[in-house]
């Protein structure tokens, strides 16, 4: 298999994964200690110029969601900023440590 495929085939997985799990937790009707969302930048506070310290989100329904980091996730602010400036969704993986939800994963 060519490495194109390769990636592409590892991105699909990867976005299957985490459709899944956000799947499990909706379907379920409770409320979870991690999972995966998608949205449109709201708000981006950078931590320095390499990592953020806080992101906001609001999904396809009009909720808004709230995440704060511990450490880098890969994008910067100018990063997300510019996804906020085109209207271009991000999807966040979270886990829910106390009442706070920590992104651990960014993805374009």
């Amino acid at each position: 298999m060519k490495r194109n495929s390769c990636q592409r085939l590892a991105r699909s997985l990867c976005v299957a994964l985490v459709a899944l799990a956000v799947a499990s937790g909706v379907g379920l009707g409770c409320e979870s200690d991690s999972g995966a969302v998608r949205g449109i930048v709201i708000e981006v506070v950078d931590r320095d110029i390499a990592e953020i310290e806080t992101l906001k989100i609001r999904d396809g329904d009009g909720k808004l969601w709230s995440f704060t980091t511990e450490g880098s996730l890969g994008k910067n602010g100018s990063h997300l900023r510019s996804h906020q400036l085109q209207g271009e969704s991000i999807l966040v993986a979270w886990v829910r440590k106390g009442d706070a939800l920590v992104a651990i994963q960014l993805r374009d």
